[in-house]
Formats: C-alpha cells, sequence, structure tokens
C-alpha cells in the first residue's frame, strides 16, 4: 500500500473526522472545567473570608458539568480512567448540591 491508499482507507475508517481535533476538544474541556473549578474557589474563599458564608453552589454547578461530561466519556469510551473521574465527580456535585440545598432551606425556612 501506498501513503495515499493509507490515507484513504483511514479517512474511510474515521469517517473523516480529525481525531487530533477531537483529543484536542476533550483537553480543553477539562481543562476549562479545572479552571473554573479554580475559579470557584477563589470566590468561595474570598466570600468565606469576607464574611458571606459558605456558598457551595459554585461548586454543586461545576461538578455537575464536569460529571456530565466525563459520564459521557465514560459511557462512549468504556475506559476505567474516565469511569473513575465520571463517578468522583457526579459524586462530587450530588454532595454540593445536597450542602447547598440544605444551606437554603435552614436560611430561609429554618
Amino acid at each position: 500500500m501506498n501513503k495515499d491508499e493509507i490515507l484513504a482507507k483511514s479517512r474511510k475508517e474515521h469517517k473523516n473526522r480529525d481525531l487530533v481535533k477531537q483529543d484536542i476538544q476533550i483537553r480543553a474541556g477539562h481543562i476549562g472545567s479545572l479552571t473554573a473549578i479554580g475559579l470557584a474557589t477563589v470566590f468561595f474563599v474570598l466570600q468565606a473570608v469576607l464574611g458571606g458564608g459558605l456558598n457551595f453552589g459554585f461548586y454543586a454547578l461545576l461538578f455537575a458539568i464536569s460529571g456530565t461530561s466525563w459520564i459521557i466519556l465514560a459511557w462512549k469510551l468504556r475506559q476505567k480512567k474516565d469511569i473513575v473521574f465520571a463517578v468522583l465527580f457526579s459524586l462530587a456535585g450530588i454532595g454540593f448540591s445536597i450542602i447547598y440545598i440544605y444551606q437554603l432551606i435552614s436560611e430561609y425556612m429554618g
């Protein structure tokens, strides 16, 4: 097989998808999520230090978004790493949501 035949076969197998671009998009999504979690941590600490209490709503949203991304990756790729991250991020999102809802109920109803 010559170079052109190999490229044509590869394009046919991958249905003209750019695998490098897909990998970069996945990595960019993960880096974006981690950046958002870092910024939420800064906001969380500032709010706590300045006397505004602890707001777990930031974390609930960010871990829910990240958890959903990991769930989709785990479902499609079925790799152990993706499954572990899907479980961890999802549990964190659920946990932070419960804490945040409890805080709201305690503050406004109790």
